[in-house]
Order: structure tokens, then sequence, then C-alpha cells
């Protein structure tokens, strides 16, 4: 998703995900497990060409807490 909004070309679009991650920064894509929401914020970085590095690092944690918490009640 972060490639794909990488490919989108730069112009003025007005979403809620990127306002999110305008606000919120690399942070918000913690919330990338999200059905559709995190696929948006994860393509709202990629529109803002945040450090991928950084992106990277929250999806991972993001979704890496998302499976604890599953395996835990499993």
């Amino acid at each position: 998703s972060y490639a794909i909004g990488r490919l989108i070309p730069q112009k003025k679009l007005n979403l809620k995900a990127i306002d999110w991650v305008k606000r919120y920064g690399a942070a918000a894509t913690a919330l990338a497990w999200l059905p559709l929401i995190g696929d948006a914020l994860c393509v709202a970085a990629g529109w803002l060409r945040m450090n991928w590095l950084a992106v990277l690092a929250f999806m991972t944690a993001g979704r890496l807490a998302r499976y604890i918490v599953v395996a835990s009640f499993a």
C-alpha cells in the first residue's frame, strides 16, 4: 500500500487519511492492521513520501501487537 501511494501523482488531495498521517506522522501507520482504514493510512504515508523505514517499523509494530493479542486469546 505504501508503494502504491508513492506512485500516485502529487496534487492537492483532501482526505482524512492524509490529515491523520500529517498530524501523527509515521506512528499513524501502526493502525495498518485495521481493515480499510489501515490501507488508506499506508497509501497516505506513501503519497506524503514519509521515511519508508519509519513507516515499516510502525506498521510491523502495530501488526505484531495485534497478533500477540490474538494469540493470547487463542
